[in-house]
């Protein structure tokens, strides 16, 4: 079975090695000060659901967030471009994760993304959108 590690790594790697023009870097861990600047994104594990399908095969469903980050009141740069890549980038990594079904990894049976969530800091200086992304592996135990 792939483990959280095995999936988070195969997701920054998806997504660093993939061109997205729009972001300025992807971590693996929440930060609030972006190294490189606007947008960034990060990816954290939400938690896990495992199920028995058979007596033999178990189900792991892993719950991941991909947050997208977007400054909104520099000057000569404001909200209506920031609207604009932010939403360039979310559309970027969605054509990613469809491109790549099972993070190139035979224990990953499918992933479902979806947007679940989509605001601002409580400052309105950054513009956020959650992508909400469950990612579905089995494992065969040897009885």
């Amino acid at each position: 079975m792939a483990t959280e590690r095995e999936i988070k790594e195969s997701l920054l790697d998806i997504i660093n090695t993939t061109t997205v023009p729009a972001l300025k870097g992807v971590f693996g861990f929440e930060s609030s000060t972006p190294k490189n600047g606007y947008p960034y994104a990060t990816i954290t594990l939400l938690g896990w659901e495992d199920e028995v399908v058979q007596t033999n095969l178990n189900k792991r469903v892993y719950n991941f967030v991909i947050r997208i980050f977007q400054e909104r009141l520099e000057v000569n740069f404001g909200k209506e471009k920031a609207e604009e890549v932010i939403e360039e980038a979310k559309q970027d990594i969605m054509a990613i994760l469809d491109a790549n079904q099972n993070l190139s990894n035979p224990d990953v049976l499918y992933l479902e993304p979806s947007i679940v969530d989509a605001g601002y800091s409580p400052d309105a200086t950054e513009r956020e959108i959650d992508i909400n992304l469950k990612i579905v592996t089995t494992k065969i135990i040897n009885l």
